[in-house]
């Protein structure tokens, strides 16, 4: 089984517009594909590797986000963890590549080789290149009408 899977797409909308809505995690329920996040508060907009935000998932859990790769504008990857605790190991990522002033070719990946609690091996088996494109759908819908 494949264990890094991935979804691209263009989207009519310039490469700062999109990462707005995927570096601001208050955006992030309004476009997951996965209908895992419920929200997250307002003022934790990504600047830098080493950064960390919260999110509440569907299921009421809370999970505690480290961003581990960060180029403004064009990347952005991060690691989520239980509150307190280390990264299981899996990680999520979003590359950004203008093609023009008005459209950009999106990458959403998702990679769970280094992930070790065998307690959600299942959920990792599950996401789809589906789940993911479902992401980058809804992600367009929103970039291409705002």
């Amino acid at each position: 089984m494949d264990q890094i899977v991935s979804s691209s797409r263009d989207i009519a909308a310039n490469a700062a517009a999109i990462f707005e809505l995927i570096a601001e995690p208050a955006q992030q329920p309004r476009w997951d594909g996965n209908d895992n996040l419920a929200r997250a508060a307002a003022g934790q907009r990504v600047r830098a590797v080493g950064d960390a935000f919260v999110t509440t998932l569907t299921s009421g859990m809370t999970r505690e986000n480290h961003v581990v790769e960060f180029e403004e504008g064009r990347l952005i990857a991060w690691r989520p963890s239980e509150v307190g605790k280390p990264p299981p190991g899996h990680l999520w990522r979003w590359e950004l590549e203008p093609l023009d002033a008005a459209r950009t070719h999106v990458t959403h990946t998702y990679d769970w080789t280094d992930l070790t609690d065998e307690s959600r091996l299942p959920r990792a088996r599950a996401t789809s290149a589906d789940k993911l494109a479902a992401s980058l759908d809804r992600l367009a819908a929103l970039a291409e009408s705002g």
